[in-house]
């Protein structure tokens, strides 16, 4: 089973969902994610794994939160990533301020 690491900053409550911005921080991909839900009794993290595997159109089963529950900062592993997934990811760095 292959895996990749991804951390993302998480503002629960905002205006609209968006994937506001992506960075790469020590070979690991850093996403800062809006989202519309409240941070509490998880929906904000579920907002958060709709709003990913809409963007890189994988199941939101590929998503496991592995830390971070219930902090801003969180650590995300996705399962299995297929070949239409890593390109996505190796085109990000053309990208900025995307809507979903």
């Amino acid at each position: 089973m292959s895996y990749l690491l991804i951390k993302v900053k998480v503002f629960p409550h905002s205006y609209l969902n968006i994937i506001e911005n992506f960075f790469f921080e020590n070979d690991k991909l850093l996403i800062v994610v809006r989202v519309t839900a409240t941070a509490e009794k998880n929906k904000a993290n579920k907002a958060v794994v709709k709003l990913l595997s809409k963007y890189f159109r994988v199941n939101q089963s590929s998503f496991e939160l592995i830390k971070g529950n219930t902090c801003k900062n969180k650590i995300f592993r996705v399962n299995n990533p297929d070949k239409k997934f890593l390109i996505k990811l190796h085109h990000l760095n053309n990208e900025q301020m995307v809507t979903v």
